[in-house]
């Protein structure tokens, strides 16, 4: 004897939980066999977007240190452009994943100096999007700047300052 809520099964019926109506066999399978690679497919597309926006902010993050580091540099102004790309180069080998194709390029323009990179992050063509690869292009840019010429400057600009005001040291 069953109780209610029990199940048995009933000659050629299906399974039936005592007390209710019929329970189809395989409805969970016809369902997961839309879902579930739906589910996938969603998941995967998550992690390759999360490859594409660290390598996008990677690189941008090593043209911006490798700007500062070149600028801090003392010496000729024509070097610093090579030491930005030298940097940049150091910084980009050992952050970027799932890249290929990398390119960089440099500009300097006045007292200006920038660094720009660009790649592709590797996708593959499991998606069937027509490229197997997303491209990604990150720029850096700084004002080099003399900090003795700027200090001094600045000192004189707080001084008729306070010669305005009447104050005297």
């Amino acid at each position: 004897m069953y109780r209610k809520g029990e199940y048995k099964k009933k000659a050629g019926k299906g399974i039936q939980k005592v007390g209710e109506g019929l329970i189809y066999q395989g409805s969970a399978s016809i369902e997961a066999a839309f879902v579930v690679p739906l589910i996938l497919v969603i998941f995967a597309m998550i992690i390759y977007v999360t490859f594409f926006l660290y390598d996008e902010c990677s690189a941008w993050q090593c043209c911006y240190i490798a700007v500062l580091r070149a600028d801090t540099v003392t010496g000729q102004e024509e070097q610093k452009e090579k030491l930005a790309e030298g940097f940049l180069k150091d910084l980009l080998g050992e952050e970027l994943m799932a890249v290929q194709g990398i390119e960089l390029k440099r500009e300097r323009k006045g007292k200006s100096l920038s660094v720009q990179v660009s790649g592709n992050t590797l996708t593959g063509d499991w998606l069937h999007m027509g490229t197997k690869a997303w491209n990604f292009e990150a720029r850096g840019e700084a004002v080099m700047l003399k900090p003795v010429q700027f200090i001094r400057r600045y000192r004189l600009a707080e001084g008729a300052w306070k010669q305005i005001k009447g104050e005297t040291e």
